[in-house]
């Protein structure tokens, strides 16, 4: 079964566009999103539901050897699959448990692809089945508050279209103020794998990200950099994606002049992140004890910086 929808065609990737950053623009808002922005939309697009989902493609015990296999006993064992970290967790199991040999290694770097390829038909599935039912959500709420500033961008961890889903749900976002860090459905260029900060064997290092053919340079640091708000909606922050977000909240936690400033404008920043509930705060803040070397207190201490949930 083919995606054969008009807007899966090949298209040139947009341009991002270059702003003059000074004391006299706009505020510069900055939206990062990851996958609990699309489950507060309603979508089902988590790597738990996608293994429970009848497009999981590792389901013949005969058939399937290799990361497949090891996959598909992880999926009936584990209520919440991690998928990225799992496919580190297969490598360095393989290696040690016995000699590698080209046709192992082959075979499963086709698992991996197609895997990769279902998860695309399930993503769109989800995507497609997203109304604008007249009902608000905090997701949604983010995207109509873009809308009226002037200077914005988006940075998507998630497969889905942003811009895709702002238009079912009758928002008008500019498309070229959109960036998809790990590859969109649209441009069938999807990014699965282990963060460099993850040991694999030599054997298995195409399970990296950046050894992606599609892993290319995007904006994110300078966002982070020039941002005079920041909002992190439904992104764990987790290991995988430190080397994105170290550098800024270590920075901004260790400010020796105790209110951090952005230096294109000398506005203190304001940093927001969206969250599920009381659990996953506890979570978030965990990583960013990690992010910052221990020190969350000083983000607290020089910045405009909350935690809110999504659910009541």
């Amino acid at each position: 079964m083919g995606i054969s929808s008009k807007r899966y065609k090949d298209t040139v990737r947009p341009q991002y566009p270059f702003v003059q950053y000074d004391k006299n623009r706009d505020p510069l808002s900055v939206l990062i999103i990851g996958n609990g922005f699309d489950l507060d939309l309603g979508m089902h697009t988590t790597y738990s539901d996608f293994a429970k989902s009848n497009f999981w493609p590792f389901k013949n015990p005969k058939r399937d050897s290799g990361l497949g296999k090891y996959l598909n006993t992880i999926r009936k064992t584990e209520r919440w699959l991690d998928l990225e970290n799992e496919l580190a967790r297969y490598a360095r199991y393989v290696k040690s448990s016995k000699p590698l040999d080209e046709n192992t290694i082959n075979k499963d770097k086709q698992d991996l692809n197609d895997l990769i390829a279902i998860l695309r038909r399930y993503l769109h599935s989800e995507e497609i089945k997203l109304n604008d039912t007249g009902e608000t959500c905090k997701a949604k709420d983010i995207l109509n508050s873009l809308v009226n500033r002037h200077n914005y961008f988006v940075h998507s961890f998630n497969y889905t279209g942003i811009y895709y889903i702002a238009q079912k749900l009758n928002i008008r976002l500019e498309k070229n103020r959109i960036e998809y860090i790990h590859g969109t459905l649209e441009h069938n260029d999807l990014i699965l794998g282990a963060g460099d900060n993850t040991l694999l064997p030599d054997e298995y290092d195409w399970l990296y990200k950046t050894s992606n053919k599609n892993y290319s340079s995007n904006n994110l640091a300078d966002s982070l950099a020039n941002a005079d708000e920041i909002c992190i909606f439904g992104h764990s922050l987790g290991e995988n994606d430190f080397d994105y977000f170290k550098p800024f909240f270590k920075r901004i936690s260790q400010d020796i002049d105790l209110t951090y400033h952005n230096p294109m404008t000398d506005r203190r920043i304001k940093v927001t992140i969206y969250t599920k509930d009381e659990a996953s705060e506890i979570a978030i803040k965990r990583q960013l004890r990690k992010l910052t070397d221990n020190h969350l207190q000083g983000i607290y201490a020089n910045c405009d910086f909350e935690i809110k949930y999504t659910k009541p």
